[in-house]
């Protein structure tokens, strides 16, 4: 029996985590569910899988709602520091980073420090975190196993291992969103009904709007490069329209292995959780070669999508954490209707040109830094 810690438990990949515990009941044990501020939704998870702990990290939130809705009565951790504060003596062997935004940064940091094995979801930490990040994990040699369904293949197409020093590229596969055969000028007017249909996978309202601008892909080279310590000439982005290859690797001999499957985020959340230990019933289906026909690549339009160009620049110029918290504030200005779409990546661009050079040394930075540019974001609308 393996015991987990679900940060981020009501959240996309937090709620598939606990349907990956459903199915995997004797094999996995909920110690800690964590949420911001949807009370109800963690009362329920609480009563079902009953952890002795529990975080809330919303700051306008009414307690007696969640101590009303429980039928038993666990630790609870109300708060800003409550994501760290709660790791304090936490028995247990994975947490799951599934907390959504900047907030999973610090608790990336105080998982690497406190030596607790982490299946990351949280793509900002790594992006933000940058080499910051990279160095406390090399320090400490904190156990990690990403959870994005990118990163997830590529760990398993390079042995289930970081090394990548035999690669020679790194192809991360992309869906093209909703977008992707719609004019540029018609797609910068978009609703956002329609940049929210994504057609393949579903996701919560950010990481849609990033996949319909493709900023999705470049978080994600910029992940790649911290993950797996591949230059950024070495990690390329190709279009896949059904989303069934995941990733691919490129070795320095010219062979490439993939890992192909389904669309389904709660097949890399079981590796992530599990390994191979899943057992005789996994979550995801198996796929029919037979019924799937062509698989077909495209070369994605770097004009139509400027946020892939911007993610580079931002990669070579260590000026990730700008791209991360700027990207975040001009979907959330696009999500309230501020802006539109194709205001997303001019918002990008001024903010990195903005704080040109700032480069943190420390998590403490980041977070300040990553305030300042979203408060510079926001005056732009």
């Amino acid at each position: 029996m393996k015991k987990i810690a679900v940060y981020g438990a009501t959240g996309s990949v937090g709620s598939q985590a606990l349907d990956v515990v459903r199915r995997c009941r004797g094999l996995l044990e909920v110690e800690l569910l964590s949420c911001c501020s949807r009370l109800q939704e963690l009362a329920a998870a609480a009563n079902e899988f009953r952890p002795p702990r529990l975080v809330v990290t919303g700051e306008n939130v009414n307690r007696e709602d969640l101590l009303t809705a429980l039928d038993y009565e666990p630790r609870i951790f109300w708060g800003e520091q409550a994501l760290t504060d709660s790791l304090t003596g936490l028995p247990a062997d994975l947490v799951l980073n599934a907390v959504s935004g900047i907030a999973g940064l610090p608790l990336l940091a105080a998982c690497l420090e406190a030596h607790v094995p982490t299946a990351l979801s949280n793509k900002e930490s790594i992006v933000a975190g940058a080499d910051v990040i990279r160095t406390l994990w090399e320090q400490t040699g904190t156990p990690l196993y990403p959870v994005d369904s990118e990163h997830a293949a590529i760990y398993e197409c390079l042995g289930d291992s970081f090394d990548a020093s035999e690669a020679a590229v790194l192809w991360l596969t992309a869906s093209g969103g909703p977008f992707l055969d719609v004019p540029a000028d018609q797609m910068a007017h978009a609703s956002r009904e329609e940049a929210l249909a994504h057609p393949t996978w579903n996701m919560g309202p950010k990481i849609t709007v990033d996949s319909a601008t493709m900023a999705n892909k470049g978080l994600e080279v910029i992940e790649a490069r911290y993950l797996f310590g591949m230059e950024p000439d070495q990690i390329r982005i190709v279009i896949q329209p059904g989303s069934l290859v995941h990733s691919m690797v490129q070795f320095r001999d010219t062979t490439v292995l993939a890992q192909i499957g389904l669309p389904d985020m709660r097949v890399p959340i079981e590796r992530a959780l599990l390994g191979r230990d899943a057992g005789e019933k996994p979550v995801g289906r198996p796929l029919d070669f037979w019924e799937v026909g062509s698989i077909g690549f495209r070369r994605p339009d770097l004009g139509k999508f400027p946020c892939i160009a911007l993610a580079y620049e931002a990669l070579r110029e260590k000026e990730t954490a700008v791209f991360n918290a700027a990207d975040d504030e001009a979907v959330a200005l696009f999500l309230a209707g501020r802006i539109e779409l194709g205001a997303i990546p001019e918002l990008i661009e001024r903010a990195l040109a903005e704080f040109r050079g700032e480069v943190p040394s420390s998590v403490e930075e980041i977070m300040r830094l990553d305030s300042a540019v979203r408060t510079f974001t926001r005056s732009l609308a």
